[in-house]
Order: C-alpha cells, then sequence, then structure tokens
C-alpha cells in the first residue's frame, strides 16, 4: 500500500494537464452560480470535496478554486433509492445502509447512511441518539465479518514477545468513526476506517468531529457542539495524534510481513 504524507507524487506531464484542465474551468469558487449544488472535484481521483477544504480528503492532494464543478444534490439518497452509484453496499437495513467508500482514505472505510435524509451533524437531536447507535454498530459489524488480518480478532495480540510477525491490532481500540462537517454531501454518513491510511491528512480538526463525541454531545446537550461554534483544538489534536500512532504502528507491522 503506498502512504503519502502530505500529496499524491505527478510526472510534469500529468501536472501540466491538471493545471491546462483547471484553467479552463468556467467555473470558480469566487464566483458560483446561484442554482445548483456545487463541489471541489479532486482531479487525481475524483473525489467531490466540500467547498471549505484546502486538499483531497481522499488521496490528500491540494485543490484549487478552479477544480469546482456541479455534482448530484443527494447522491447518497439516489443510492437509498435503489440506484447504482458505483459503490459496493455491504449492508442494507430498513434505516441504514453500509457502503464502501468510493473515496477511500484507506483500504477498509466504510461510510454508514441513514435511509432518512438527514443533512448533517447540525440537525440532529437527542432523539436520534438510537439511530447513531444503530449506524455505528451495523458498520461495526461489517468490518469485524470481513476479518482483516491485520485486526483478525483471534489472531495474536502483540503481548512484547519476540514472535513479531504475527503482531495484529485491536480493531475495537483501532477503529476511527466519526462525521465531518461542513459535509461533501448533504446526507449524514459515518465514516468508519482502520489503519493504515492513504495519507497523514486525515480526520483534520476542526472539519472532523468524533463518533464519542456527536454521541456524547446529543446525550448530555441534546444537539451536537460544532468545533466551529465551540472549538476544542487539544482535543481534536489528541484524537488526530491517536490515528496517526495507530497508522504508523500499521505501517511498521505490515512493512515485516
Amino acid at each position: 500500500m503506498s502512504v503519502a504524507k502530505t500529496t499524491p507524487k505527478l510526472s510534469a506531464s500529468r501536472a501540466a494537464e491538471i493545471e491546462a484542465k483547471r484553467a479552463g474551468n468556467p467555473l470558480s469558487l469566487s464566483a458560483l452560480p446561484s442554482d445548483g449544488t456545487f463541489r471541489l472535484m479532486c482531479p487525481v481521483c475524483d473525489k467531490p470535496n466540500a467547498l471549505s477544504v484546502r486538499f483531497c480528503t481522499g488521496c490528500g492532494f491540494g485543490l484549487s478554486e478552479r477544480d469546482v464543478a456541479r455534482v448530484s444534490e443527494n447522491v447518497f439518497l439516489d443510492l437509498v433509492r435503489g440506484e447504482d452509484i458505483g459503490a459496493h453496499v455491504w449492508s442494507r437495513k430498513e434505516r441504514v445502509i453500509v457502503l464502501e467508500d468510493r473515496f477511500p482514505a484507506a483500504d477498509y472505510h466504510l461510510q454508514i447512511i441513514p435511509t432518512a435524509v438527514y443533512e448533517n451533524i447540525s440537525v440532529l437531536g437527542k432523539e436520534h441518539v438510537p439511530l447513531l447507535e444503530e449506524m455505528f454498530a451495523e458498520g461495526l459489524r461489517v468490518m469485524k465479518e470481513r476479518r482483516i488480518p491485520l485486526y483478525t480478532e483471534d489472531a495474536k495480540q502483540d503481548d512484547g514477545d519476540d514472535d513479531e510477525q504475527h503482531e495484529t491490532l485491536d480493531l475495537d481500540k483501532s477503529l476511527v468513526a466519526g462525521f465531518n462537517f461542513p459535509v461533501s454531501v448533504k446526507h449524514l454518513h459515518l465514516h468508519m476506517a482502520l489503519a493504515p491510511y492513504k495519507h497523514e491528512r486525515v480526520f483534520q480538526y476542526p472539519r472532523w468531529h468524533p463518533y464519542d463525541k456527536v454521541l456524547s454531545d446529543l446525550k448530555t446537550h441534546g444537539r451536537v457542539l460544532l468545533y466551529t461554534e465551540h472549538p476544542d483544538e487539544e482535543a481534536g489534536k489528541a484524537y488526530y495524534d491517536a490515528a496517526i500512532v495507530t497508522h504508523r504502528r500499521a505501517l511498521k507491522i505490515l512493512n515485516r510481513l
């Protein structure tokens, strides 16, 4: 697995091709039409990104205001209605769908969506706690059933002995789960991923809101305390740092195999 700390390396010809496409784009962040839905489309991996980000959350490539493009208003609703959006669906239940992220930040990266439309975490209340818990539980079930070698539960856990080649990671402790705000698609979606990641520009504060924080906020306050309104840089940094420690440990284990 190729992992970049910042952005993908491109050949000179590919970089020139991207710049030429940007120059020819009639749309720009500074002058968007009033109608339609727009996102920053990564010119490397084609992932649609929220207009507020400055690098692709899928591959880490730096974005330009000239990468803006018109997109479907709610691609997840298309999936709920039975349309093929190009993503593998692992589980479809009455209230929850689990699908493979089409633009994954890791080899194991799921998205869990409700079949009902909620634009983002800012519209949630205490009454939505059972739904979020169901989303998390179903995503975790799917992840565990895939029996990922690095995380297989009955495999040997690291106990400090010399048998390093069989070392594995604890899936429950290593799992990253959370929501972005602002969103790239206006339909609530829970990200769930396991290290290693494809780059280290992941789970960025203040956009990333961990699942545990969102759930705790709803239970305690009846709403999500968004980082844009209630900053907590220390908590955001702690979550990111822990994820990167796991990411680097995963790479170290895989490199020994």
